[in-house]
């Protein structure tokens, strides 16, 4: 199989758009779905969701783990080049479609302590069966 995944970011007035295709595994078990791929960068990502939650974790050094709940403020600990930060998701729109392969988000990353927006994404996830 093949994921692909397209994230539209809204910093300081600019708008980037990410795109990127990899293999993947998907499976399912207990009404929780699993799919697992290596990024860009080789770190395993994890994505694992259910009809009103979608996690996604990145095993990188540290271990990145952000939660997605429509309407929702959650914790989250993201790696980067200065460390793991702590930071804040406030998911818009969580809208989870198995029978189409799809899961779309809007949220909006903010610092932990004071709420300060960092960006505005959109993130777009399909996966299908890889063409041979």
């Amino acid at each position: 199989m093949q994921i692909e995944i397209k994230n539209t970011v809204q910093t300081d007035g600019r708008t980037e758009t990410i795109c990127e295709t990899h293999d993947c595994q998907f499976s399912q078990k207990k009404g929780t779905s699993y799919i697992i791929y290596h990024n860009a960068e080789k770190e395993q990502v994890l994505l694992k969701y259910r009809n009103e939650e979608l996690a996604m974790i990145r095993y990188s050094k540290p271990k990145s783990i952000m939660t997605f709940r429509e309407n929702h403020l959650t914790a989250a600990q993201i790696s980067t080049p200065l460390g793991s930060q702590k930071l804040l998701i406030e998911t818009e729109n969580l809208s989870v479609q198995p029978e189409k392969q799809r899961i779309i988000v809007d949220y909006t990353l903010k610092q932990a302590e004071t709420e300060a927006v960092f960006a505005n994404y959109h993130l777009a996830i399909s996966w299908y069966e890889k063409l041979s």
